[in-house]
């Protein structure tokens, strides 16, 4: 299979269990690419798959329909009020994007891993890198 493309990304989030859910039943959910949200945003130079959580900056799609399907039981994702978010953002050349801010004190992090250069609140990041972000504060980024 050399002489093909590998067309396949896989990325794994591990979160380790909630206190109350560390002896529960091992479970794993499989998340297919047709039932990811796609949602198109500023003006359609950004693409962002919803892979966990909600996003609610769309003009164009109501928060129900920004939903990916249900995370594992027990899971932090499974409590919406913990805020786990999992987003896939592409944006074309030129493109701007704003992160919307959410509450103070959750763990935020943007991974960069395709492309040559984005720039994160007018900083240049590097591919292959990740920056920790405030949750409380908007975050530009441009492509």
């Amino acid at each position: 299979f050399k002489d093909r493309s590998n067309t396949l990304e896989l990325f794994q989030i591990w979160l380790n269990l909630p206190k109350a859910n560390k002896m529960v039943p091992a479970a794993y959910k499989m998340l297919w690419n047709e039932d990811i949200p796609n949602l198109q945003l500023a003006s359609g130079t950004v693409q962002l798959r919803v892979v966990a959580g909600e996003y609610h900056g769309s003009a164009e799609r109501s928060p129900s329909e920004n939903r990916p399907p249900s995370p594992p039981p027990h899971s932090w994702a499974s409590d919406p009020t913990n805020k786990v978010a999992v987003w896939v953002a592409t944006l074309q050349p030129g493109a701007k994007w704003t992160i919307p801010e959410e509450v103070v004190g959750l763990s935020r992090s943007l991974y960069f891993y395709r492309g040559t250069t984005l720039n994160i609140a007018g900083e240049p990041l590097t591919r292959d890198h990740v920056v920790q972000l405030r949750s409380d504060a908007q975050v530009a980024v441009e492509n």
